[in-house]
């Protein structure tokens, strides 16, 4: 089982904006319920651009051990390490073709301490940039710890989302190593966002303009040849 469920009374997490670029895509925050396992597996979710973007970071929320409790208790300390990352195309509702990939050093806030588990908002730069055209993806998330213990845990929270973007319904994908990927029937929705720009197009009054300045020159060059 790569999933977990808890139950925590937490502090309100506010959804904001960072240095890390505007958002393209908001899947929606932490829902302090449940997460999946990130450090054993990689966990991919779908996600769909409704307009050509370029994707540069990435931001999601973690579940880790507290330290109000397990720190003490169970001694045993926040996650140090780095993230895998990948970028899929959709081929027959899960991860397909790698697009884009990297080993990223992620950013950490602790936004909702609690006497179980800690919420964290995690942030990361891709390695390169990926441009998407419109469509269904997945990106795939997986913790690579500097140091890794038996009680070392990282889980991504899943979201409830559903009024901040259309989720798509698919199976939350799981994938140990050299394994295949692996549906999970939870249909988990992922907490993440995905930050960047559009790709830029041309305004309509700008085609219009461009259109009528290249009539007037091609009407000017025929005068010209005509005398």
């Amino acid at each position: 089982m790569h999933k977990l469920r808890i139950f925590v009374l937490c502090l309100t997490v506010s959804v904001v904006s960072s240095g890390y670029g505007s958002v393209l895509l908001d899947n929606g925050g932490p829902d302090f319920l449940s997460g999946f396992d990130m450090l054993d597996f990689q966990v991919a979710s779908p996600f769909q651009l409704t307009s050509d973007a370029t994707i540069t970071s990435v931001r999601f929320w973690t579940l880790q051990y507290s330290v109000l409790w397990w720190k003490y208790l169970r001694q045993v300390s926040d996650f140090s390490g780095d993230m895998a990352y990948g970028i899929y195309s959709n081929v027959n509702n899960q991860p397909g073709v790698l697009l884009g990939s990297g080993l990223a050093v992620p950013t950490e806030t602790d936004e909702a301490p609690d006497v179980s588990f800690d919420v964290f908002e995690t942030d990361f730069n891709l390695d390169a940039p990926v441009s998407l055209s419109t469509g269904i993806y997945w990106i795939s998330l997986q913790g690579i710890p500097l140091e890794r213990s038996d009680t070392s845990v990282l889980f991504w929270s899943t979201t409830n989302g559903a009024d901040l973007h259309p989720h798509i319904l698919l199976p939350v994908y799981t994938q140990a190593p050299g394994q295949a990927w692996e549906a999970d029937l939870s249909e988990g929705k992922m907490a993440f966002q995905l930050l960047g720009s559009t790709m830029a197009t041309s305004e309509p009054a700008t085609s219009v303009l461009m259109g009528a300045a290249a009539i007037a020159i091609l009407a000017l060059r025929l005068r010209r040849s005509s005398v």
